[in-house]
């Protein structure tokens, strides 16, 4: 699970940020030992518009892509530099060559990881690894600075991970063992290293927009997680009852003979056997009808595929970030999704959700409930030189009184934008030639 993320220099993100999802009263005393540490299962980010929301979970996104390798890299002019594609922050003409640094917080197996690194246009600064076991104890898995490596004391008959593996400049540890054989590295760095990566790997996912990928995704999961989001999408009031599967005819004619061999054979074979398309059945006045993933409104679409992750996280676990979680969502909807990871019944893997949103009301109750507490509520704001700043409301007095929706509007908390009202009417007033005024249409 994630108890804490760190970022700095990244976007509008100059000074380091921390986000945190432990209890407001265990953060004063640094994180506690991990087999007493109750992480929190959601943090919701609001801010303004370009107050740095998107920059905090980006910053994140990139964390994953430089850990799984996944990533381009671009060259220089004359094609002779790789380069990282990190976004420092631009505002200001030091930051752009200082490193722009990404650290997490973990807790897996009953141990806390903290793994991060630091990384230039051209080259990983530096990389570290400490592991913390249940009852507190620190041990060093292994510290780097630029091409120099050094491992803990836990380290002993076998070889050091950089004796055997060749790690380039711009590369990170953490990304060249997954490429190693596992069998020739059974020493504890090699195990902590897989751990954390396995994390970024499987347990990390983002939810950004519907994709495009959609359709065939459907068609690939798990009938009982698709009667689960057709159950979903038809509370939703999105007029779904019910869902069809339709094979293709080369799909069709493929599985029939694959099943003739055997009733597991099928589940064995190339997943093309088992294509087709997936149509929601919609009620109307008389009977239900399939409709095409196409013909559904942009709204229903974003509710099943929001949906599908959701449920795919609760699932198996581990931490979905969504940014703009209310994208074509009603406040009401957004408020049930989020209670699902609060509660225990429906949430037994302990899944978190990290979100961004502009809808005040679910800083406030929806249908009598509080969707969130003070400690899940995160705020974003940008100061006079264009920097961000990160805050939890729980850092406010007043943060657990009534209307607290109404507080942030009036800007108590902060985090609201700051409109010029004549300024932004003059902009939008029309120009030209053929702009006319009211009083041109007073005229006689």
């Amino acid at each position: 699970m994630l108890l804490g993320f760190r970022v700095a220099n990244h976007r509008s993100l100059r000074d380091e940020q921390e986000l945190l999802l432990l209890p407001a009263d265990e953060e004063h005393d640094g994180y506690p030992v991990p087999s007493r540490t109750k992480p929190l299962h959601v943090a919701g980010i609001f801010g303004a518009n370009a107050s740095g929301k998107t920059a905090l979970v980006d910053a994140l996104s990139f964390m994953a892509r430089m850990v799984s390798g996944h990533y381009d890299q671009r060259s220089d002019l004359f094609g002779e530099i790789e380069q990282i594609p990190r976004e420092p922050f631009l505002l200001d003409p030091v930051h752009a060559d200082e490193p722009s640094s990404f650290t997490v917080d973990l807790l897996l197996g009953g141990h806390r990881y903290t793994y991060g690194f630091g990384v230039t246009g051209t080259e990983v600064v530096e990389e570290w690894l400490y592991l913390y076991t249940p009852d507190g104890t620190e041990e060093v898995v292994f510290e780097r600075e630029g091409q120099s490596f050094s491992y803990g004391t836990a380290e002993t008959d076998a070889p050091e991970l950089t004796d055997v593996l060749n790690v380039e400049h711009n590369v990170l540890l953490i990304g060249v063992l997954a490429n190693a054989q596992p069998a020739a590295f059974r020493s504890s760095a090699a195990e902590a290293l897989r751990e954390v990566r396995k994390w970024f790997l499987r347990r990390l996912s983002n939810w950004g927009q519907v994709s495009p990928e959609l359709s065939r995704t459907l068609t690939r999961i798990e009938p009982r997680l698709l009667e689960r989001l057709s159950s979903l999408a038809a509370s939703a009031d999105t007029g779904i009852d019910g869902y069809e599967f339709t094979r293709n005819e080369v799909a069709e004619r493929q599985l029939t003979l694959l099943e003739s061999y055997g009733s597991e054979a099928a589940d064995l074979l190339p997943g093309s056997a088992r294509t087709g398309r997936v149509h929601f059945r919609h009620r109307g006045r008389t009977d239900t009808y399939p409709l095409d993933l196409s013909a559904e409104s942009s709204g229903t679409r974003a509710i099943l595929s929001l949906g599908l992750a959701v449920l795919q996280a609760l699932e198996h676990g581990g931490t979905l970030v969504v940014d703009e979680f209310d994208t074509s969502l009603h406040s009401s909807l957004s408020g049930a999704l989020i209670k699902l990871f609060n509660t225990p019944e429906n949430n037994p893997y302990g899944a978190q959700l990290v979100f961004t949103s502009h809808d005040t009301n679910l800083l406030g109750r929806i249908h009598g409930h509080e969707v969130l507490a003070s400690d899940e509520i995160w705020l974003t704001e940008k100061d006079s030189s264009g920097a961000t700043s990160l805050y939890p409301v729980s850092s406010f007095e007043s943060a657990d009184e009534e209307n607290r929706d109404r507080r942030y509007l009036v800007g108590r908390y902060g985090g609201v934008p700051h409109l010029d009202e004549a300024a932004f009417l003059e902009a939008l007033r029309p120009r030209g030639p053929q702009a006319r005024s009211p009083r041109d249409e007073e005229t006689p």
